[in-house]
């Protein structure tokens, strides 16, 4: 990155270059990410559902459908980030927060 970028996220967002800030980007992009995750299965089914029901004059019926099928896969696909965040804070072995069991 440019250290005008680096000036910029500083003057904007009052970021330094510390681990806190890097944590703090982590989280960001695991907000976007569910965000994501989110939004895009909503809008493509719920228009694909708008767009055959026009199509088909069944409405509101498949875009009630695409919403609902919607639902299920963002929440399958946010379950699956969640496991995927998990399993790596497991891995990270200054976060793990099981203590060593003795022997």
């Amino acid at each position: 990155m440019s250290h005008s970028g680096t000036l910029w996220m500083r003057f904007v967002f009052g970021m330094g270059s510390n681990q806190n800030d890097d944590q703090t980007w982590s989280a960001l992009g695991l907000a976007f990410q569910l965000g994501y995750l989110i939004a895009i299965p909503i809008v493509l089914l719920a228009v694909g559902g708008r767009f055959l029901d026009h199509r088909f004059g069944t409405s509101p019926w498949l875009l009630l459908a695409g919403v609902l099928l919607s639902l299920v896969v963002s929440s399958v696909l946010v379950a699956r980030k969640a496991k995927e965040v998990m399993d790596g804070t497991k891995q990270d072995g200054g976060n793990n927060r099981n203590p060593p069991s003795s022997v």
